[in-house]
């Protein structure tokens, strides 16, 4: 007797602890991403089109994050975020199992303002050392701002890859984006063999810079 009732005890406390509950959200975003100071930059090998060179620029996550999950100032602070953006009234909530929602849609804050990238030595006679390359240079960006500013268009739901060349990148592209990029070089310089250390730095709109190295050669590709 005392078994069984101990038995329904438990299986009580298990149902009440897995019940399908909604979870009080109207974004699409579920995280916002905070970020630190350094980006790490890695080679890729093997990219369709066989361009020059192809860096992967992976911006290092700082904590706290803000989700539909947190609590207190975080979660003001995460309501706040979606507000800016227009995020308030995804009409596509669904229903989790309690303390088991996945945060699949992330980006980073604050939004970027600008990505550029140098050379350490002449890249070509148009480029010497320390001046931009971003003529030079496709940026590859993923973005949720066009699903938002849809209206929720199911159309459009999900990452949308931005490609663009750098110098032509506005603002706006470098809003609600993942956190990662790549920078597709269009042209190789003038000495394809020669080591290169490239520098990429971004400035967010509130002021602050982010920045990276790598030292490459094209003739690596």
């Amino acid at each position: 007797m005392k078994r069984s009732v101990l038995l329904f005890i438990i299986s009580i406390a298990i149902s009440s602890c897995f019940k399908l509950t909604p979870v009080d959200y109207s974004s699409y975003i579920l995280q916002y991403h905070r970020y630190s100071g350094y980006l790490e930059i890695e080679e890729v090998k093997g990219y369709s089109n066989n361009p020059p060179l192809v860096l992967l620029v992976n911006i290092q996550e700082k904590l706290p994050s803000y989700s539909i999950l947190s609590s207190g100032e975080e979660k003001e602070i995460f309501d706040e975020l979606c507000k800016k953006n227009g995020d308030c009234t995804y009409p596509y909530a669904k229903k989790y199992w309690s303390s088991m929602v996945p945060l699949d849609v992330c980006c980073i804050t604050p939004d970027l303002k600008k990505i550029d990238i140098y050379a350490d030595s002449d890249f070509d006679e148009d480029h010497p050392a320390g001046s931009s390359l971003s003529d030079c240079v496709d940026l590859s960006i993923i973005s949720y701002r066009p699903f938002i500013d849809s209206g929720y268009d199911k159309a459009l739901e999900g990452q949308h890859p931005i490609t663009k060349r750098m110098d032509l990148v506005t603002e706006k592209d470098l809003s609600l984006l993942t956190r990662s990029y790549k920078l597709i070089f269009r042209t190789a310089p003038a000495d394809p063999t020669s080591q290169i250390t490239f520098t990429v730095r971004s400035e967010n709109v509130e002021g602050q810079y982010q920045q990276g190295s790598i030292t490459c050669s094209f003739n690596d590709m």
